[in-house]
């Protein structure tokens, strides 16, 4: 079981920090804490933040099933919520790769981890059945993508790259 990310935040308490650090703790900020020494926190412990009814929520990558880009925007889809985030299909694909999220289409990232099953559709494209139920179609252009990821042996004659 992986142990959870901590970040401990006092007001004006420096003299905390030691206990902070035998926390286990990986930051440790004393408020007013701006938003850039905040945003670098988060990406210490690589949360994505999500916002939804106009509240932000620090959300841990495991638990994110899928992201899709919407307009100058991504939806983050857990099991039970979505949440808006502003950031890029393209950065997060790069940030969260060896996480084990790989793009199956131009506007799709999802999280193996969260995949059911995964079957072929032909041409090249797969549907991938997620554990909340979601069922996502890849593009044929990103198989090799998902075959590195996953590789699969094909019985039609062809192989998946080692």
């Amino acid at each position: 079981m992986r142990r959870a990310q901590k970040i401990m935040i006092t007001a004006a308490h420096t003299d905390h920090a030691v206990g902070a650090h035998e926390a286990a703790a990986l930051d440790y900020l004393v408020r007013p804490v701006s938003a850039g020494r905040f945003a670098q926190s988060m990406e210490r412990v690589k949360l994505i933040i999500g916002e939804r009814e106009h509240r932000f929520y620090p959300l841990n990558a495991e638990t994110i099933e899928y992201i899709e880009s919407d307009g100058n925007y991504v939806t983050i889809h857990t099991r039970d919520s979505k949440y808006i985030s502003r950031d890029t299909i393209k950065r997060l694909a790069a940030e969260l790769a060896h996480l084990g999220f790989v793009r199956i289409e131009r506007s799709l990232l999802v999280n193996i981890r969260a995949v059911l099953h995964l079957e072929s559709v032909g041409r090249g494209a797969f549907a991938f059945t997620l554990s909340s139920g979601d069922c996502l179609h890849s593009s044929p252009s990103y198989r090799a993508d998902i075959l590195r990821v996953l590789p699969m042996r094909r019985s039609s004659g062809y192989r998946s790259a080692p």
